[in-house]
């Protein structure tokens, strides 16, 4: 059909509109190649559809295409500037530009085929309530509420339908969100900022078709990542999704963990995967979270210890995230998990501390003595394992001090101690009689060789000799007897003290730890062991101790 009009229009503000086509009165169509600027938004989209999505657009809208009626269509493009969308909870979208290209639009059937759109600057608010489920579900009940779909009920093996939307790939540049969420107590609110992505294949045909959507941005100064996909038309929840975030401060969440935990939230930083799928009407959910320089507000804090062994040589710890829940999926906050997580930690860590710490350490537990061999300054077998594990213990812990107790058994080291010190004696008398009676018989042999000597030179003479004999050569020789051994109080007390002393020589000349990570108890304890009693006790450096 040949053109047979044109038209050419002016209003304020800028608008244009300019257009010409050819119109048929039998049967009444029209068919108009136009182009057009600055048009308000509610005037232009009231020509196509009665829809609150078109309806409630802000804005003013340039373009050009192709234009039909009465049977409203238009291909071609669009582009909106510095507009914005009220939604049906009140809550506004806006944006500072939205190219539409390769639009494809008709009233009756329902189509909108789009084949790009650019959002620029896109901004919107999101609170997250307990009533909530995940983002993807939230996206996807906003197209199923704004536009129509498929029944795909009745679908048909040969039919081919014209699917109602069919939106080849959104591109958002430079997008903002105003993040709210009110399941933590105070409500804790963080901003989305250089949000870059892409959302493809958004379909609403009869056969399912997955959509795929990934994003990048910084929540806050954090950058994160978001990677999700799923049949964003399905009456079915279904779809996977993963995100992930670095290097986070805990700062951000000071009022939260503040009134809970006696963590210091000046210090310390947290990155978080967590990768999430729907199975049988339940999104399970996986991941880890990864705890960075994290301290306690003080060195005697419930935390304290529990923090001192999570952390390994780089001041870093992570906890393991495993949950499924069933609709809604935001009953419950991830903050809310981790906190539990974290304070069950906290009561593992008061059964036994080396149910915490990050090795094979479980020997230790209920075992927290360096054993010494009775009476004796040695360690013993078990003792010297255990001396290793403690060293290996601070090793891959630095944020852990010991504090050494000497001990002795009231009953087992004193007799152990008098039993050698009865052998020591036993030994000194022995080699004192050897060396007694040797010169007692060299004296008694010389004594009787001088005399038979003078009385020989006396027999010569005609002469008698008498003299008496010393009593010590005409008896036996009577050897010393050992003394008595007696191991008084002081002398268990320096066993005990010697033996922290050389456990804490071990530990910082052999291992070549920090002298103020072992501290001697000066407080000797008297008990049941032959040993030294460790404790363990919180060493972060940037806190007084």
């Amino acid at each position: 059909m040949k053109n047979n009009f044109s038209l050419s229009a002016k209003g304020k503000a800028g608008i244009r509109l300019s257009g010409k086509g050819s119109i048929r009165l039998t049967p009444f169509n029209g068919l108009m190649k136009t182009e057009f600027d600055r048009v308000p938004a509610k005037s232009l989209f009231s020509w196509f559809s009665k829809s609150p999505l078109l309806t409630t657009i802000q804005g003013q809208i340039s373009g050009k295409g192709t234009f039909t009626f009465p049977g409203i269509a238009f291909t071609g493009t669009l582009q909106a500037d510095k507009g914005s969308l009220s939604l049906r909870d009140n809550q506004t979208i806006s944006w500072t530009g939205n190219v539409l290209h390769g639009m494809n639009y008709t009233a009756r059937p329902f189509h909108l085929g789009i084949a790009l759109v650019e959002l620029q600057s896109l901004s919107l608010p999101w609170t997250i309530t307990n009533n909530d489920d995940t983002a993807l579900e939230n996206f996807s009940a906003f197209l199923q509420s704004y536009f129509p779909m498929a029944d795909r009920t009745h679908r048909s093996k040969n039919s081919v339908t014209l699917s109602p939307v069919d939106i080849q790939e959104i591109v958002i540049l430079n997008g903002q969100i105003a993040l709210t969420d009110t399941r933590t107590n105070p409500p804790w609110s963080a901003s989305i900022s250089k949000l870059n992505g892409q959302i493809k294949n958004i379909h609403s045909g009869m056969a399912p078709v997955i959509s795929q959507l990934q994003f990048s941005g910084k929540l806050d100064d954090s950058p994160f990542t978001v990677e999700a996909q799923g049949d964003l038309f399905s009456p079915e929840r279904n779809g996977s999704f993963s995100f992930s975030l670095d290097d986070h401060p805990l700062a951000s969440f000071h009022h939260q963990i503040s009134q809970v935990l006696d963590v210091n939230t000046g210090k310390g930083d947290f990155g978080l995967e967590i990768n999430s799928y729907w199975e049988e009407s339940q999104l399970s959910s996986s991941g880890k979270i990864h705890f960075s320089k994290i301290e306690p507000i003080s060195p005697i804090a419930d935390s304290a210890l529990t923090l001192a062994l999570l952390e390994g040589t780089d001041n870093s710890f992570s906890m393991d995230l495993s949950f499924s829940e069933p609709r809604p999926v935001a009953a419950t906050s991830l903050f809310e998990r981790i906190l539990v997580q974290f304070q069950k930690f906290v009561v593992k860590g008061s059964v036994s501390p080396f149910l915490l710490a990050q090795g094979d350490f479980t020997d230790l537990i209920d075992n927290e003595m360096i054993e010494f061999i009775p009476g004796e300054f040695m360690l013993s077998d078990q003792g010297r394992n255990n001396l290793s594990k403690y060293g290996a213990l601070m090793i891959n812990h630095p944020n852990i001090r010991l504090v050494l107790s000497g001990n002795y058994d009231e009953k087992t080291d004193r007799a152990a101690m008098k039993k050698q010190m009865e052998e020591i004696e036993s030994k000194r008398v022995n080699t004192e009689n050897k060396e007694k009676f040797a010169e007692w018989k060299r004296q008694k042999e010389a004594y009787y060789k001088a005399l038979e000597l003078k009385q020989k030179k006396l027999t010569l003479e005609g002469k008698i000799i008498e003299q008496d004999i010393p009593p010590k050569f005409l008896q036996e020789f009577v050897p010393i007897q050992p003394q008595t051994i007696q191991v008084d109080q002081a002398m268990l007390e320096e066993l005990a003290q010697k033996r922290a002393e050389i456990v804490q020589k071990h530990l910082t000349s052999q291992l070549q730890l920090k002298s103020e990570r072992i501290q001697l108890d000066k407080n000797r304890q008297a008990g049941t062991a032959c040993g030294v009693s460790v404790t363990l006790k919180p060493y972060f450096q940037t806190i007084p101790q």
